[in-house]
């Protein structure tokens, strides 16, 4: 694929978000258990990860290689998407642990006054802090800047022809 074939990179976009959807219900479902942040994130990118190959090689890029080409192009998807997932997980949970600790300075009372807020924040051990919302919304923002201005290009190393 040429960077400046546009067709392959809406196919992309679509697969993104597919992907997305999917990983916004499976996370969905995490964020209800007690299962800490870091390995909510790595459980429902790794999932989505395995069903985005296929979809980015037969369907975005229809790239049909099988033997040797078909071996490669896993080892090189498996070893980017680790350091994708890698990444995203640092940048969302680091993001949010900053978040979370200037929440500890506002005072409750400060949500009631924002409805808005509401949407973003609760209120756990008297204290405000991000609910799930936020988390999902903090994740896809930093998924979608480093989706379509690395993974894609790395895509079209992986799987040209």
């Amino acid at each position: 694929m040429n960077l400046l074939d546009i067709k392959t990179l809406l196919n992309c976009w679509k697969v993104g978000i597919f992907t997305t959807i999917l990983d916004l219900v499976i996370f969905s479902i995490l964020q209800q258990t007690n299962i800490d942040l870091s390995k909510q994130l790595y459980i429902s990118i790794g999932i989505t990860t395995f069903v985005g190959f296929f979809l980015q090689k037969y369907w975005a890029f229809k790239n049909e290689n099988k033997g040797n080409k078909l071996a490669k192009q896993i080892i090189f998807y498996a070893i980017w998407q680790i350091t994708f997932v890698y990444i995203i997980t640092q940048i969302v949970v680091y993001t949010s642990d900053k978040l979370n600790k200037y929440l500890l300075t506002l005072d409750t009372e400060d949500l009631k006054e924002y409805k808005f807020l509401n949407k973003f924040l609760i209120i756990k051990d008297n204290k405000l802090v991000l609910n799930t919302v936020s988390s999902i919304v903090i994740k896809h923002i930093v998924i979608f800047i480093i989706f379509t201005f690395i993974s894609v290009p790395m895509y079209t190393i992986i799987f040209r022809k």
